[in-house]
């Protein structure tokens, strides 16, 4: 929680302890920046330890309206339906005013307004968390990119909302 401000931490540590939240900051993971579960009547929530501020404040929000939902509607709800919305938004909302950069802070609402499973889905958030960034949409049509782990991909043609590389 040293990562966040001042502020947020306090405020979120106060919802983890109310929750019973036993949060573990743990290594990377190639596939998510965290999770939630609840297991033996009790919630668990783990973050990489390796996300940015904003974007470590993003996956413990989003890990704690699960934990929410749960409270309210057990397993009769989608894992990221409307009733989940609604509970990341009332949780994040709130904690977003002069923390951050005013690009992230604006990036962050406008997701806000119907946010998705995945943060790094919305361009604008990734853009305003790591501005360096190079993203797919960048890469011109028909040019070879290279990934970090050194495959090479040929960008070629939009399917709806996904690239065919």
């Amino acid at each position: 929680m040293d990562r966040l401000p001042e502020p947020i931490a306090n405020s979120l540590v106060g919802t983890l302890a109310d929750l019973s939240v036993h949060l573990t900051v743990c290594k990377p993971r190639k596939t998510k920046l965290g999770d939630w579960r609840f297991t033996d009547g009790r919630h668990y929530i783990t973050v990489n330890n390796d996300l940015c501020p904003e974007q470590f404040f993003m996956t413990l929000v989003h890990e704690i309206a699960h934990a929410t939902t749960w409270n309210k509607y057990r397993n009769t709800v989608k894992p990221h339906g409307v009733e989940w919305k609604q509970e990341f938004r009332s949780h994040m909302l709130p904690l977003l005013v002069g923390h951050f950069s005013p690009e992230v802070e604006e990036a962050l609402r406008a997701h806000m307004q119907n946010p998705s499973a995945c943060s790094g889905r919305s361009i604008a958030v990734t853009r305003a968390i790591n501005p360096d960034v190079t993203l797919l949409d960048d890469v011109p049509m028909g040019v070879n990119f290279k990934l970090k782990n050194g495959m090479v991909l040929k960008k070629v043609v939009k399917k709806r909302t996904r690239w065919v590389c």
